[in-house]
């Protein structure tokens, strides 16, 4: 399966900055977008840094077993927007200037034929 990736953000209506970021992993499958909160809060932070987490979190699953078994049975990619949240939250725990950050996440892992969704709060994927 060929696949072709792109991704753009933009700050929207009403907001100064852009606080989104995204992912194109081709090389593990992952793909995700990560959109910032708050304003004020540190939500470009929050958006980088989770998907950093689950990039890494993919990108060290174990091998020899097929990507998408590991998602089903581990849920691998439950597993990687929780540890995005964790190291959220820590951060925002240890810096008064990131206290309440936050983004939400909406992710497609890809593998073989299969493509498996997850996210985190209110963002979207649409199928066509």
């Amino acid at each position: 399966m060929k696949i072709r990736a792109y991704g753009l953000t933009q700050a929207g209506k009403g907001r100064q900055s852009n606080e989104d970021n995204f992912l194109i992993a081709p090389e593990t499958g992952l793909f995700a977008v990560a959109d910032g909160v708050g304003g004020n809060y540190s939500g470009d932070v929050a958006s980088k840094l989770a998907l950093e987490e689950m990039r890494k979190r993919i990108a060290g699953r174990g091998g020899g077993v097929p990507l998408a078994e590991q998602v089903k049975s581990r849920g691998l990619l439950a597993e990687a927007i929780k540890d995005a949240n964790s190291k959220i939250y820590k951060l925002g725990r240890s810096e008064e200037k990131y206290r309440e950050m936050a983004c939400t996440i909406v992710a497609g892992l890809i593998d073989r034929d299969e493509l498996l969704i997850g996210h985190m709060g209110d963002s979207r994927l649409y199928l066509f």
